[in-house]
């Protein structure tokens, strides 16, 4: 990433990360309240497009899919533990 990101910048990331949806991840970090939907849309729009804030989303959706697949992982094994438990006589 060549330009460090603001705070609310950053803000939208992760919210946008937690939710999927750009505009309810600019209306959480902007200040939007009296924006008309065109506008937040238009505004979450161009922040996806700027290359800093796509390549955090990125960044962010890397890390949580590396714990996401561990803890399917993780639970896999548990699962397959009370399974085997289970038909132990």
């Amino acid at each position: 990433m060549k330009k460090q990101l603001t705070q609310k910048q950053l803000n939208f990331c992760h919210k946008y990360i937690e939710c999927g949806n750009a505009s309810e991840a600019y209306r959480f970090a902007y200040n939007a309240e009296n924006m008309k939907p065109a506008t937040v849309t238009r505004n979450a729009k161009a922040l996806m497009d700027d290359n800093n804030v796509s390549t955090m989303i990125e960044m962010l959706r890397a890390k949580a899919s590396e714990v996401f697949d561990i803890t399917i992982e993780q639970k896999k094994k548990w699962l397959m533990q009370i399974v085997e438990k289970g038909l132990k006589p």
